[in-house]
């Protein structure tokens, strides 16, 4: 009764944090403080309850993700250190201890550009941008376990993803309607600028990750839906093919297409090839599967038909970004070498969590002094110049653990794989556009990837099906045993 009881608590906490997840996109992405802050204290508040709720009756997949949870909070915790003078202060002083025991200079953490003001100083060049990022880190961690705890039952977990592709088709669907109208209530008059489609958020890459997941999700759902049973004769399989098609695949190859348009209509290169490893991912997955490969074959030329049609009539903006460049394209390289240059400068202890546009000034080159460099345009270099290589790869192989996870439930369960599928196809597809933009810095767009990664985790262990093998196993010896 209490596991009952249990699973529906974590059930109506993870619908309402998908509801705040597909909502957090409206408000520009929430990419301002007031939504994210907002978006912030709803999410700790849900994780509260949850957390009580896990006290009350503990899960086994709490259990199984200590490994990558220990690894991502040792990442945010370092960052906080980075940040509070206390905290910073104590870190120099257990580093000149380890330095007087091995007979070592005793090494300065704290930021030289603490030395030029009288004040406390921390290892953060700025250690207010490094509370914003590591509460949002925070944030991002607890939405991920919301949605575990939150996939335990297969079938919610499956409805889950179905909302959330429905979500995402109807922010691609606004886009569209903003682009044809020109009238965009959530941007204004900074809608569409440059002939893009940017739906709530104000860059174009940023939506383009966004619209890449939904083509991602509302592909495999229609794989799913398209995979019938194999028939003998061809003009049954075709009869069987449209009437899947028109009973339960149409919806996902709805959805597929106008996501499609509208990623191809951001002309995003990154979000449109993020799009493209991450569907051919999912191919790749569902063809290690022998008995899946057949039943899948219809659906992928139903995609494929899909795909070309989107392809004729959308990709003319991407592929003139992709023939051409843009001076701030040009430079790209050229920041990542400079980028580079600061983590020599503090390879193990990094600038500060937050602190890349600040402390990047120092290192920006001649050529690239016009832009304004906010970002590194690559995620991995960004964290790596912030939090030094230990904590960022910690941070990294954490992440790297839950996926690899998924992609093996993916590879190998033939029976509810629907969510890790997407789950992978989405995680691959965020990791290669992260190599060249900074769409998992938006927390809408890092939300609902956390969100999807939590129920891709959930449906890859299921512990529950284990323990009714278990218990049934055992039936006819406490049988025998009351007897």
């Amino acid at each position: 009764m209490s596991g009952t009881v249990t699973a529906r608590g974590m059930g109506i906490l993870g619908w309402v944090m998908l509801a705040v997840t597909l909502a957090s996109a409206i408000p520009l992405g929430s990419n301002r403080p007031v939504s994210w802050v907002g978006l912030s204290m709803v999410t700790f508040a849900l994780f509260s309850i949850g957390i009580l709720i896990e006290l009350w009756k503990p899960s086994i997949r709490s259990a199984k993700l200590w490994p990558s949870a220990i690894l991502v909070m040792a990442a945010i915790g370092w960052g906080f250190v980075q940040t509070i003078p206390a905290l910073s202060a104590a870190a120099q002083a257990i580093a000149g201890q380890i330095a007087a025991l091995l007979s070592l200079p005793a090494p300065d953490l704290i930021h030289p550009v603490w030395s030029t003001v009288d004040m406390p100083g921390t290892i953060s060049a700025d250690p207010i941008d490094g509370h914003h990022t590591a509460l949002r880190m925070t944030c991002y961690v607890a939405v991920f376990w919301l949605a575990v705890q939150a996939g335990r039952d297969t079938a919610r977990g499956r409805m889950m993803l179905m909302a959330a592709a429905a979500g995402i088709t109807l922010m691609c669907a606004f886009a569209l309607f903003a682009a044809t109208t020109g009238v965009n209530p959530v941007l204004g008059e900074d809608a569409g600028l440059g002939g893009t489609l940017t739906g709530t958020f104000i860059n174009r890459n940023s939506f383009g990750t966004y619209a890449a997941f939904g083509v991602i999700i509302n592909l495999v759902l229609l794989t799913d839906a398209m995979a019938g049973k194999a028939v003998p004769s061809q003009s049954k399989a075709l009869r069987n093919f449209l009437e899947q098609l028109i009973a339960r695949g149409w919806l996902f190859g709805l959805g597929f297409a106008i996501c499609a348009v509208a990623l191809l209509g951001s002309q995003s290169r990154g979000g449109a090839l993020a799009g493209v490893f991450g569907s051919a991912f999912v191919f790749a997955l569902t063809a290690t599967s022998k008995g899946d490969r057949g039943r899948a074959i219809p659906a992928a030329i139903l995609v494929v038909v899909l795909a070309v049609f989107v392809f004729t009539i959308s990709a003319a903006g991407v592929l003139d970004r992709l023939m051409a460049t843009t001076p701030g394209d040009d430079m790209r390289s050229v920041i990542y070498m400079a980028t580079i240059e600061g983590i020599a400068d503090k390879p193990l202890i990094g600038h500060g969590l937050g602190a890349y546009w600040d402390m990047f000034r120092v290192y920006v080159p001649e050529a690239a002094g016009r832009f304004d460099w906010d970002r590194a345009h690559n995620t991995y270099l960004e964290l790596i110049f912030e939090l030094g290589l230990p904590a960022a790869l910690a941070l990294f192989t954490g992440i790297l653990l839950v996926v690899v996870r998924i992609v093996a439930s993916a590879a190998t369960e033939r029976r509810g794989r629907v969510v890790p599928l997407a789950a992978a196809g989405c995680a691959l597809a965020a990791g290669v556009h992260s190599l060249f933009d900074f769409s998992l810095q938006i927390p809408a767009i890092t939300v609902m990837f956390a969100f999807i990664l939590g129920l891709g985790f959930s449906q890859a262990t299921k512990p529950e099906q284990k323990s009714r093998r278990s218990s049934r196993a055992s039936m006819p010896e406490r049988r025998r045993a009351d007897v």
